[in-house]
C-alpha cells in the first residue's frame, strides 16, 4: 500500500465458512439446529478471530438451495428448502458484518454461488442447469434477495450455465437483477477461475473475450482468471469497455473497503492467539450450537436416556479420529484442539475402552454381545 501511486488497501477474502479457529458445525448441521439467533452468535465469532488475523472479507453464506443429494457441495449450504437458506442467509450476514462493517471484529460477507449452482444436473459440478423463469424466483432468488435487504456487502457469481447463459456473463441476474431492481451497491467477484471458464462453456473464445462479457454482465472483481489484469485496459482503449462502466466497478470496490474501515486502519493491530483465538465465549457457542445441531431420527423404546449402563460399544473410525471432525472448509481449524467422540464419551461416561479385533466380530454382533450382558 505504501509504495502503489494511490496509497489504496489491500483486501484480504478467506473461505471463513463455519469458523476459522473456532471450528463450528457445517452450514447443513446449522439449518438442523432451527435457531438462526446462535448461528448469528457462531458467525459473529468467526468475524472476530478472522478480522483479527488480517482477514477482511468471508466467502460466506453460502445459500445454493440443493436438492439432489449427489450434488458434493450440499453441506455447504443450508439445505433444500428457499426459506429456509433466506432465514440464514441474513442471520450469517447480521453475524459477519453487525450494525458497523469498520468494527474491528467484523468481516464483509459474500452471498454464493449467485445463483442457482445448486440445480446442476444430475450433481455434477459447473454443468449445464435448466432453470424456468417461475423456479427462478419461486426457489433460488429468494435467499439471495433476503440477502441483499440484509446489507451484504458482496455476492459471488456461479459457475453454472443458467439456461444457457453462465452466470458469470449473465446480465440479467447481475446487472438488471442485483444492480438495477435490488440497488446492491457492493460488488461481485467472480468464483475461481469461473471468467476463464467461459471459454469450455462455448461463450468466449478467448480470456479476452471472458473479460469482456464477464465485466460488462457485472461482475466487477476477476478470482483467479488472470483476465482482468492482462485485458481490462486494452478493453477500454478500444472502445469496447466505457470509462463509465470501469468507474463505477471501480467505485463498487472502493465502497466496500472504505465500510470496512480500511483507509482508516489499514493494518491490522498484532495480538497474541490466546486474545482472539478458542475463547471461553467462542467455545460455549460453538458447543451450543453442535449440541442442537443434533437430529434425533428414532428413538425406539425410549432407549435414550441411557440409564443403568456401564459398558457402551463405540464403533466405526471416526470414533478415534480428530481431522474429519472439523468437517469441510475447516479454514484454520486444528486438529488437536479437537475432542474425540471416543474421549468426550470416556470422560463423560466413564466408559471403559474396549478393542474389537477386525475380523473377531462384525459391529452388530458386538453391539448385540453387550446389550446381551445382564446389568449392563
Amino acid at each position: 500500500m505504501e509504495q502503489s501511486r494511490l496509497g489504496i488497501p489491500i483486501l484480504f477474502g478467506y473461505d471463513v465458512i463455519h469458523g476459522y479457529k473456532t471450528v463450528y458445525p457445517i452450514s447443513l448441521a446449522q439449518a438442523c439446529s432451527l435457531n438462526p439467533q446462535l448461528v448469528q452468535q457462531a458467525c459473529a465469532v468467526a468475524a472476530q478471530e478472522a478480522r483479527m488475523s488480517g482477514v477482511d472479507w468471508t466467502f460466506s453464506p453460502m445459500i445454493d438451495v440443493a436438492r439432489d443429494g449427489r450434488w458434493g457441495r450440499v453441506a455447504e449450504g443450508y439445505g433444500e428448502d428457499p426459506y429456509t437458506n433466506a432465514v440464514f442467509a441474513v442471520a450469517s450476514v447480521k453475524g459477519y458484518q453487525g450494525d458497523n462493517l469498520a468494527a474491528p471484529d467484523k468481516v464483509a460477507a459474500c452471498l454464493k454461488h449467485y445463483v442457482g449452482y445448486g440445480a446442476s444436473e444430475a450433481g455434477r459440478d459447473y454443468v449445464y442447469t435448466e432453470i424456468s423463469e417461475q423456479t427462478l424466483w419461486d426457489t433460488y432468488m429468494p435467499p439471495y434477495e433476503a440477502g441483499v435487504k440484509a446489507g451484504v456487502a458482496t455476492l459471488m457469481s456461479s459457475f453454472n450455465d443458467i439456461s444457457g447463459t453462465p452466470g458469470t456473463a449473465n446480465r440479467y441476474i447481475l446487472r438488471d437483477i442485483l444492480k438495477g431492481k435490488w440497488k446492491h451497491d457492493g460488488f461481485v467477484v467472480s468464483d475461481w477461475g469461473a471468467i476463464e471458464q467461459l471459454r469450455p462453456q462455448g461463450v468466449a473464445k478467448d480470456k479476452k473475450e471472458a473479460a469482456f462479457k464477464a465485466f460488462t454482465a457485472g461482475v466487477e472483481m476477476d478470482m483467479m482468471n488472470r483476465s482482468y489484469d492482462n485485458h481490462l485496459g486494452a478493453l477500454v482503449k478500444e472502445g469496447k469497455i466505457s470509462v463509465q462502466l470501469l468507474d463505477d466497478a471501480v467505485k463498487r470496490v472502493l465502497r466496500v473497503k472504505f465500510r470496512l474501515g480500511l483507509f482508516d486502519r489499514p493494518y491490522t493491530p498484532e495480538t497474541n492467539d490466546k486474545d482472539r483465538f478458542l475463547l471461553p465465549q467462542s467455545l460455549a457457542v460453538a458447543e451450543k450450537l453442535a449440541e442442537e445441531s443434533v437430529v434425533l431420527l428414532k428413538n425406539k423404546n425410549n432407549t435414550l436416556p441411557l440409564s443403568g449402563v456401564s459398558r457402551i460399544a463405540v464403533l466405526g473410525p471416526l470414533s478415534k479420529d480428530k481431522w474429519h471432525l472439523l468437517g469441510s472448509w475447516r479454514a484454520q481449524g486444528n486438529a488437536e484442539d479437537v475432542t474425540t467422540v471416543y474421549d468426550a464419551l470416556k470422560r463423560s461416561l466413564r466408559v471403559e475402552q474396549r478393542l474389537c479385533r477386525p475380523g473377531a466380530a462384525t459391529s452388530m454382533e458386538l453391539i448385540s454381545r453387550v446389550l446381551k450382558k445382564p446389568g449392563q
